[in-house]
């Protein structure tokens, strides 16, 4: 890294929160309008006219790379963000920009040249993991964190005992210089190469940390007792934790994040090639059945255009990460066919936009469609593939061979939004339970070591499949590197 690349990034991090957000979000709301609407799945050249677009229903009018009027309402404005936030009907949602600048980041990962998250911006891609720094641990926040974890959240007192005598959670805390006075204190889950935050107060900081390798790695929970040849991947660390103390015997990685996708399918490859399953255990609402209906999709296109085209499905994993193949969808019921995999047909939703002032909702309608994925092939991969927009259609039967093959499940919290939900309702004899099925007792760690002088942690990447395709040692079966 060169000196300026140098100042930039400690400019950026001596930014506060409000000014890296205003920061990031003019960056994305740069990206052409066109490409936006493409990854939207409009379609453009409406009557001839490139500037004419059809998405969703609506008129999309563009004026320039920049401007775009929506014809149906009369509404307009400029940049990417605005756009987002009209066409997906969340004029009206609190952190509708931020929920924006979520889902440009997740189409356009290019353009911030590298995982930017809610504390901070990683190094550059080519310099990986190397920009990881684990926030500072302080001994003195120990008690608030097990307070937090045990009592606010219930979790088993001997799994935090465990977590935080090997190293994978601490606690942490900043020095507000302006108010001159201790932040409140903070939990540190520690992954390979990542670390995920998470405040102490209910609706404090959440996220992670500057240098993150949110691509490759997460907060893993080591499987307890007898081993079951499953990976269940769940949003937050919290969720991890509270997956694992309801099936100790599963290796359990959280991804932070429904919008991981990158992450979430590397995991879903690497556990298959290792002959264990799959568990897509996020939260009850539309993102988590979003992110588990996307990784089915990749699975179901890898195989089939495998076969269409003859080509290695190591080679389809590499054109569906790097967003050569896109597939975007919708909040409708039809597509969220993985939670009704036995259906013959859906109720199809439809956006309808409220009067001037009120949200724009999904209604039911009275029309009904078998399962479909649409998918679009963004640039030619190779000569026999065309570029465009394709849709396919998949009977029950298809859905049951594509979740058999890959062993893999929607485990979708019951009547909760999320594991942490679940488990809480379970109550103390839960809790007595697990701790009965451990008869070792693990006594609360002494760290008296600063994490500065720690060595940094020794980052797991998850392999790329297009380049080692073959069977690699099993990091499900194994104790994963702590720092």
């Amino acid at each position: 890294m060169n000196d300026t690349t140098q100042s930039n990034d400690s400019n950026f991090q001596n930014m506060d929160a409000l000014e890296r957000w205003k920061l990031k979000r003019a960056k994305l709301d740069e990206i052409e309008v066109s490409r936006v609407l493409e990854a939207l799945g409009a379609e453009g050249n409406q009557d001839g006219d490139r500037k004419k677009w059809k998405c969703n229903g609506y008129n999309i009018i563009l004026k320039n790379d920049s401007t775009w009027l929506n014809g149906n309402v009369g509404q307009g404005g400029k940049g990417a963000v605005s756009l987002v936030i009209n066409l997906m009907g969340w004029d009206d949602e609190e952190r509708k920009d931020t929920k924006a600048m979520n889902w440009l980041n997740e189409q356009f990962p290019e353009e911030l040249k590298g995982d930017w998250v809610l504390s901070g911006k990683t190094d550059d891609e080519d310099e990986g993991p190397k920009g990881f720094r684990p926030p500072e641990r302080r001994d003195d926040t120990l008690d608030e964190v097990r307070e937090y974890l045990i009592n606010k959240r219930g979790l088993p007192p001997s799994l935090v005992e465990r977590e935080i005598a090997q190293g994978s959670i601490y606690g942490t805390k900043k020095w507000d210089r302006d108010n001159r006075k201790w932040e409140e204190s903070q939990c540190v889950f520690i992954g390979p190469s990542s670390a995920e935050v998470r405040s102490t107060l209910p609706d404090g900081l959440k996220g992670c940390c500057p240098g993150s390798n949110t691509t490759s790695s997460g907060y893993q929970v080591m499987f307890r007792g007898g081993h079951k040849p499953i990976v269940a991947q769940t949003e937050a660390a919290i969720d991890a934790l509270s997956f694992h103390a309801l099936h100790p015997g599963v290796f359990t990685i959280s991804t932070n994040g429904a919008g991981r996708f990158e992450l979430q399918y590397k995991l879903t490859l690497e556990a298959h090639r290792n002959n264990f399953g799959s568990h897509w255990a996020y939260d009850a609402d539309t993102a988590g059945d979003l992110a588990a209906q996307r990784q089915f999709n990749a699975l179901y296109l890898r195989d089939l255009l495998s076969e269409k085209y003859g080509v290695a499905v190591e080679r389809i994993d590499e054109w569906i990460l790097g967003n050569k193949i896109q597939f975007v969808p919708s909040e409708s019921p039809h597509e969220f066919f993985l939670n009704d995999p036995e259906a013959k047909d859906y109720e199809v939703a439809s956006l309808v936009r409220g009067k001037k002032g009120e949200a724009a909702t999904m209604q039911l309608t009275t029309e009904r469609k078998p399962a479909t994925i649409v998918y679009k092939i963004q640039k030619v991969c190779e000569p026999d593939l065309e570029k465009g927009r394709f849709e396919v259609e998949l009977t029950p039967q298809d859905i049951k061979n594509v979740l058999k093959k890959y062993n893999a499940v929607r485990a979708r919290p019951e009547g909760a939004k999320d594991w942490n939900e679940v488990w809480k309702r379970q109550g103390h004899r839960a809790i007595s339970g697990y701790e009965s099925l451990f008869e070792e007792k693990v006594k609360p760690a002494k760290i008296e070591q600063k994490v500065e002088k720690q060595p940094a942690p020794t980052p797991v990447a998850v392999a790329e499949p297009v380049e080692q395709p073959t069977v690699r040692q099993n990091r499900f079966a194994r104790n994963p590197v702590r720092s």
